[in-house]
């Protein structure tokens, strides 16, 4: 490939607009402020007379008449080519697989990706009613592939699983069954995966629920989690009502440099595939794999010149449990362990807050010694009981004074024995962590080690003063 034409993202925006907002926008009205935004983002005010195509997933809370169009109108772009997809979770991906295809070809210099939806505003605000200052419901005179209802074969709707929770929750049984797990070992499994995935949004800024809900929260049906589909209740579900937009900006290397867009900004797209599997489920030979995702992955890896194990991060997405845990399957990801390669520091608190246990193995050498390990006092700061090695004294100072943790040899067989037993103790884990929370915040605050500090200071400069 031309390196001036790789493809590379230059601008992206997101925005979450929460409930209770006077006057909500509509679907387009939050992408036109996410437009902005990503415009914005670049630096690069003028990036507007190069952007010939705009690429927009298919909006379910409203309709316009040329969606594309209208927005292109309210950034001041005038597209060569206007794309409104057809509606389905793969169409973000599938967008940005095409886009990049388009530039690296040169077929287009530059194009805006989007989408977005005022799904809770219109439904949840509104109760269905079109508020006056929204536009008119007009149906789109175009769209890039056909509605998924219309596309679905007739048996599909004949054998009732039309509505997506019905067929995932299929996929659910089945990949229990192949895993060889009861019902409520296979509970606790999913609940354990989406847990991870409830701490994480909790933390995020742009998430509609930003509430971390514990796997029995999630697994467990209640009047607030009611059964959707067994297994899967709601809070295992996707939400569809939201109000939510998200715009990317893709452009060449060439034209980055010709608009001066910093570097730091280039994000790269490295390969990309799309492939189906057969559309009819009661034809597919197997309800738990994947052979589009497994393919699909290999050609995109093959594409960046990169193996699994060169990856450090991935983000699957699905609307359900069952299609993350076959992706998991297809592309060989424990669910045990995640390399997570360098991280920045503000994501750390993230990755301490998504485990049980945290682990501080520092090799007992004379430097180590006289060290008083960081990591070790920011899990109990977040409460995490620590499993960490006795030979380190300051280590073995805190854990004693503490309860926080237990202190184990320095040897791999010993920290996974404590992990093991931590894990099938989870209430005493759980202690563990309450008590290291204690003692860090009454010990070892930022406030409490400056005041030490400037007592001993204090005690220098009144030895000082007594020998003058």
């Amino acid at each position: 490939m031309n390196k001036k034409i790789n493809p590379i993202i230059v601008g992206a925006a997101q925005f979450t607009q929460r409930k209770g907002t006077p006057q909500p926008l509509d679907s387009l009205s939050l992408m036109v402020k996410t437009g902005q935004d990503a415009i914005k983002n670049t630096q690069a005010n003028n990036i507007v007379d190069f952007i010939d195509a705009i690429y927009m997933v298919n909006i379910s809370s409203w309709s316009y008449e040329d969606a594309p169009g209208e927005l292109g109108e309210k950034l001041n772009i005038t597209p060569k080519e206007k794309v409104y997809s057809s509606d389905g979770g793969q169409s973000p991906q599938m967008l940005i697989n095409r886009a990049a295809k388009a530039i690296s070809s040169g077929e287009r210099r530059c194009i805006l990706i989007t989408g977005g939806e005022a799904a809770y505003s219109i439904n949840k605000t509104f109760k269905g009613k079109r508020p006056q200052y929204w536009p008119e419901k007009k149906p789109p005179k175009y769209m890039n592939g056909e509605h998924f209802v219309k596309s679905l074969p007739k048996n599909v709707i004949k054998y009732g699983i039309l509505f997506p929770s019905i067929p995932y929750a299929i996929f659910e049984t089945a990949l229990r069954a192949s895993s060889g797990r009861t019902i409520e070992e296979h509970k606790k499994y999913m609940g354990t995966l989406l847990e991870r995935f409830s701490i994480i949004a909790s933390k995020n800024l742009f998430s509609w629920t930003q509430k971390h809900f514990s796997a029995e929260e999630i697994i467990t049906p209640s009047p607030e989690n009611r059964l959707v589909a067994y297994p899967y209740t709601k809070r295992m579900c996707a939400n569809n009502f939201v109000d939510q937009a998200g715009t990317i900006i893709i452009t060449s290397e060439e034209i980055a440099e010709l608009l001066s867009i910093d570097k730091e900004h280039w994000v790269y797209l490295m390969g990309g595939a799309e492939l189906k599997n057969i559309n009819e489920i009661y034809r597919r030979p197997r309800l738990d794999d994947s052979p589009a995702t497994r393919e699909s992955a290999c050609l995109a890896l093959e594409q960046a010149g990169l193996t699994l194990n060169d990856i450090g991060k991935f983000d699957l997405y699905s609307c359900f449990p069952s299609i993350v845990e076959i992706f998991m399957n297809e592309l060989g990801i424990k669910d045990d362990v995640i390399f997570t390669g360098q991280v920045y520091f503000d994501e750390i608190p993230n990755f301490i807050a998504a485990a049980n246990i945290g682990v501080s193995p520092v090799p007992p050498l004379d430097f180590y010694k006289l060290s008083s390990p960081i990591k070790m006092l920011e899990y109990m700061a977040m409460e995490k009981p620590v499993v960490a090695n006795e030979e380190i004294p300051e280590q073995e100072e805190v854990i004693e004074q503490s309860g926080g943790g237990v202190l184990v040899s320095f040897t791999p067989e010993a920290f996974a024995q404590a992990v093991i037993e931590l894990l099938d103790n989870l209430e005493r884990a759980k202690e563990m962590g309450r008590r290291g929370r204690e003692w860090v915040t009454k010990n070892r605050s930022y406030e409490i080690l400056a005041r030490r500090l400037e007592g001993k200071y204090f005690e220098v400069l009144k030895a000082v003063k007594t020998r003058a």
